[in-house]
């Protein structure tokens, strides 16, 4: 999920639930969520170190230098301080977001509603592809 541009700042909170951590904000500007673990151009945006499907990287209201940021967060993950205020990876089963704001899903955009609940993202094991 991408708000449109770094600067826009949200007009409504978004709560993102993860496994019993919950985290409300109303600046955040950036969510990635996926369970790839490498992305186009060998790019790995997120740096939990729990073991689990899905890899959650978002930002908070205590986020600066989002430009600069971006950049480590796509192309240099591990070189971003843990310590860095307002700059959040885990990997997680399930989130589920609340928010009134677009977001994109392989490539579409859609829109929710926070009244008509939380949106609910969950792992379900891993998928086997055959290639020849």
């Amino acid at each position: 999920i991408y708000n449109y541009c770094f600067n826009k700042i949200l007009k409504k909170k978004i709560v993102i639930s993860l496994e019993g951590r919950e985290f409300e904000s109303d600046t955040s500007q950036l969510l990635f969520i996926s369970s790839l673990n490498r992305l186009l151009f060998n790019m790995r945006p997120y740096w939990g170190k729990e073991q689990r499907p899905l890899h959650v990287t978002f930002t908070t209201g205590e986020s600066k230098k989002l430009l600069r940021m971006a950049l480590k967060i796509l192309f240099r993950p591990k070189s971003i301080d843990a310590k860095e205020p307002g700059y959040l990876s885990f990997n997680v089963n399930k989130i589920e977001l609340l928010l009134d704001e677009p977001y994109i899903l392989d490539g579409e955009p859609y829109q929710v509603k926070a009244q008509d609940g939380p949106l609910c993202i969950e792992g379900i094991g891993p998928t086997t592809f055959l290639v020849w």
